[in-house]
């Protein structure tokens, strides 16, 4: 959720010409959401996960 928060709030303070911006962040946008995907799986299993 820190994620999606730390995104919005990039797109919020931007002016709406500088919204070009915004793709210089894309990677690393993607980057948190390929994160988030790979690992939804595993936090949406009934299993006890083990955390270090």
């Amino acid at each position: 959720m820190n994620q999606i928060n730390y995104v919005n709030d990039i797109a919020l303070k931007l002016e709406p010409h500088e919204t070009w911006r915004l793709m210089s962040y894309w990677p690393k946008i993607m980057e948190r959401v390929h994160i988030i995907a790979k690992n939804m799986d595993m936090l949406l299993t009934e299993k006890s996960q083990q955390t270090y």
